[in-house]
C-alpha cells in the first residue's frame, strides 16, 4: 500500500518528480492568476491588472476553493 502524504507548494516542480522525492502517489491542483497583493493602490506596479486580477478572483476563486475541497475528501478519503 502506497503511503499517503500530503504536499502543498506554490509553485509545481519543472521535472514533475515530486511523486518520485516523497516517494507516494501525488495530485496536483493548479490555481493560476493569483493575487500578489491585497490592496494594488498601495503598491507600484506596472506588470499587473488590478481590475483584472479582481475580475478573474471572482470568477476563479470559488471554482478553486470547490476544486481543492474535492480533492482534499480524496486525499482523506481511504
Amino acid at each position: 500500500m502506497m503511503k499517503k502524504v500530503i504536499a502543498i507548494n506554490g509553485s509545481p516542480r519543472r521535472n514533475g518528480n515530486t511523486s518520485k522525492i516523497l516517494q507516494a502517489e501525488t495530485k496536483t491542483l493548479y490555481a493560476y492568476n493569483t493575487t500578489q497583493f491585497s490592496d494594488y493602490a498601495k503598491y507600484e506596479s506596472s506588470i499587473f491588472d488590478p481590475q483584472a486580477k479582481a475580475a478573474y478572483r471572482e470568477e476563479m476563486f470559488p471554482k478553486q476553493c470547490a476544486a481543492s475541497y474535492e480533492l482534499g475528501k480524496t486525499l482523506l478519503a481511504d
